[in-house]
């Protein structure tokens, strides 16, 4: 199909014609300014170019049609994906009702991911969405909720779609620190000792936050909370990890060794 030279309109820029066509791109010069303008082929043409010929506006269709399909088939032919991280954990973000990618209508699918446990250390599979459009994976919050009952805590980095914010004198922990994003918690008949050791190593091995940052949390927690009695418990579980993370590598930190003044007896 030969597109050079064929005449197009855009409500903005009014009439011009088609200059140059290099892969997924076309240059057109605009009549009344004179102005050349690249535009995405075949995606800018229906919505913003028009085009008087119907043969090739059915010739475009169908290149639009054939790129949609390769986007699909792209992501049919990895429907199952492995979502255990090497280098980091694998992000998720979640919601409450209907996510921002139903309502604008974005190009979704279904996939399974393969993701592990906290508890177990054993692989499952979860089913969660991808949308095309944002390329980013989605999960509601009350099937992930469902899923951890099932499997218990995964090692997936959770990202609400809308942040909360409560307000109160006691700020809502996933504003205050990303620790919560990963699954950690203290609340009684969440996780056990071992379980966010496991998790808290996970995080620190795979550098999905650094050492500093779990710290700081941790002590303030621990400084805030613990001449309250109602946190006496939760203290005693901050005490024990934040514990676990100053022991966690520290033969390989770099060390320093400060100039001290020292009494030598003559």
């Amino acid at each position: 199909m030969r597109l050079i030279g064929v005449e197009v309109f855009h409500k903005k820029y009014g009439y011009g014609k088609i200059t140059n066509v290099i892969s997924d791109k076309v240059d057109i010069t605009f009549y009344e300014s004179n102005e050349v303008k690249k535009f995405l082929y075949p995606d800018s043409f229906e919505e913003y170019l028009k085009i008087k010929s119907n043969s090739i506006n059915k010739e475009i269709k169908k290149e639009k049609e054939k790129k949609i399909f390769k986007k699909n088939k792209a992501i049919d032919d990895n429907r199952s994906i492995n979502l255990i991280p090497k280098s980091k954990f694998f992000t998720v973000y979640t919601y409450k009702r209907r996510n921002i990618c139903t309502i604008k209508n974005h190009n979704r699918n279904s996939v399974t991911a393969i993701v592990q446990s906290v508890k177990t250390k054993d692989n499952y599979e979860i089913d969660i969405n991808y949308c095309v459009t944002c390329e980013k994976y989605y999960i509601n919050e009350i099937s992930l909720n469902e899923y951890e009952e099932r499997y218990g805590v995964l090692l997936l980095k959770r990202i609400p779609e809308e942040s909360v914010v409560k307000l109160s004198n006691d700020i809502e922990w996933r504003d205050k620190s990303e620790l919560t994003l990963f699954g950690y918690s203290v609340k009684e008949g969440s996780l056990s000792s071992q379980e966010r050791v496991i998790l808290l190593n996970e995080i620190l091995r795979t550098k999905a936050m650094k050492k500093n940052e779990i710290k700081d949390w941790l002590e303030y927690l621990i400084s805030s909370r613990q001449k309250q009695a109602k946190f006496q418990k939760a203290v005693i579980k901050w005490k024990e990890d934040l514990n676990f993370v100053n022991n966690y590598n520290s033969k390989n930190e770099r060390k320093i060794v400060g100039n001290l003044e020292r009494n030598i007896r003559r």
